[in-house]
């Protein structure tokens, strides 16, 4: 009787802990309706937070009326969620030119403003009003390059210093040493690059032609007038936030008016007609690189052919993106070649963008040399980069039938 009536009891326990949490999973809440505006009306970190949080809404809102279909959709959230990750983690959580600290662009995934499979790209928060060290070791890195970034009176980016691998001075085991600063070093042996009033931030690309079996470059970035002071970092988080809603709006703005301009020129690499002023203040381009490029739109049976006279540079590459300007999934498809897997004929290439590799077996009258694969995207963007470039030769493209090639 005692075995029982414990066991009655041991029943209804249970019965009553799975009820509550029954009740409890019904009743939580994993869709949070939207607060009146009023509780960040009194807080400048509140407003801040606030501002941010309507950004997003209009990005995601613009997405969904120009997504052209699905997979287009699920790709603009991606790049709007690397871009949201990025701009916290340079401006807010890395923000401060007293302690600046670099950012990788495209670590965890991340893939917005025309990322490379060849490159990393890192960035650090900097003022004109400090002096900065970089020490570090190039490893197997192709190309280093160190770029700064001011702001034009008009707010827009401006490149405001640039020194590269071929200028810097490595010792016998690839270590290097730079100042960044107003005035030049007493240290006339130490590579330096000026810095103005105006400087914000600067950048390191590394480019490979091997990534995935290269090591990449180890470096760091010090403020050499910082005092040891802790000061509370919790005073600037509103002007962080600001930051970076600022760096995802323009950088949304600008990948938007990227593809209008270029869906003008479609499947040809022509300049467009117009610049529009969206995308001129948010990109960050390198003096050292020449860009070319154009929107595509390739059905089941075309290809595009790219031609042109092969550069006379260490390195160059072409790669397909989508309109965010994310590189297509070259983890899956060959969606990129550089020059040293570029075959060159006579001096001028020939690369053929197609879903699948021309062949006798499926119209074509001969296969090809190097191609580069869609994924079964008909829409897309062709991105040339040439580096160190000083000759003034274009590629061009042209859309032909498979059966033509």
């Amino acid at each position: 009787m005692k075995i029982l009536k414990r066991s009655l009891l041991v029943a209804l326990f249970l019965v009553g802990i799975g009820g509550s949490y029954l009740m409890g999973w019904m009743r939580s809440h994993t869709t949070i309706s939207a607060p009146p505006t009023a509780w960040s009306e009194n807080d400048d970190i509140a407003k801040a937070w606030h501002e941010l949080s309507v950004s997003m809404e209009a990005a995601g809102a613009e997405l969904m009326a120009t997504a052209r279909d699905e997979h287009d959709k699920k790709e603009g959230f991606q790049a709007l969620s690397s871009l949201l990750s990025a701009s916290l983690e340079m401006k807010l959580t890395k923000g401060d030119p007293l302690r600046p600290a670099f950012t990788d662009w495209m670590s965890d995934h991340r893939k917005f403003l025309g990322d490379s499979p060849d490159a990393i790209y890192l960035t650090a928060e900097i003022s004109g009003d400090h002096d900065y060290e970089i020490i570090g070791n190039k490893a197997d890195v192709h190309y280093l390059g160190i770029m700064l970034y001011g702001r034009l009176p008009n707010g827009w980016n401006r490149p405001a210093g640039n020194i590269s691998s071929h200028d810097i001075s490595f010792d016998e085991k690839g270590n290097f040493r730079l100042i960044l600063s107003r005035n030049k070093p007493s240290d006339s042996e130490v590579d330096w690059l000026k810095l103005s009033r105006d400087v914000h931030m600067v950048m390191v690309r590394q480019y490979f032609h091997d990534r995935p079996n290269s090591q990449k470059a180890s470096f760091q970035i010090r403020n050499l007038n910082a005092s040891d002071s802790r000061e509370d970092n919790f005073l600037k988080t509103a002007d962080g936030l600001r930051a970076a809603t600022k760096f995802f709006n323009e950088a949304f703005r600008g990948t938007l008016a990227l593809d209008r301009m270029q869906s003008k020129t479609l499947n040809s690499i022509d300049l467009p007609d117009s610049v529009d002023p969206d995308f001129v203040g948010i990109f960050y381009p390198t003096d050292d690189n020449a860009y070319f490029g154009t929107n595509f739109l390739i059905q089941e049976d075309e290809a595009l052919v790219l031609e042109g006279v092969a550069p006379n540079v260490e390195y160059w590459s072409v790669a397909l993106m989508n309109r965010w300007m994310r590189t297509f999934d070259y983890e899956t498809y060959q969606v990129d070649l550089n020059n040293s897997r570029i075959t060159v004929d006579d001096g001028r290439f020939k690369i053929i963008v197609a879903h699948q590799k021309p062949s006798a077996e499926i119209g074509a009258e001969s296969g090809v040399e190097n191609w580069v694969e869609t994924g079964g995207l008909k829409h897309g963007l062709v991105t040339f980069r040439y580096q160190l470039y000083e000759g003034d030769k274009t590629p061009t493209a042209t859309l032909v039938k498979l059966k033509d090639l």
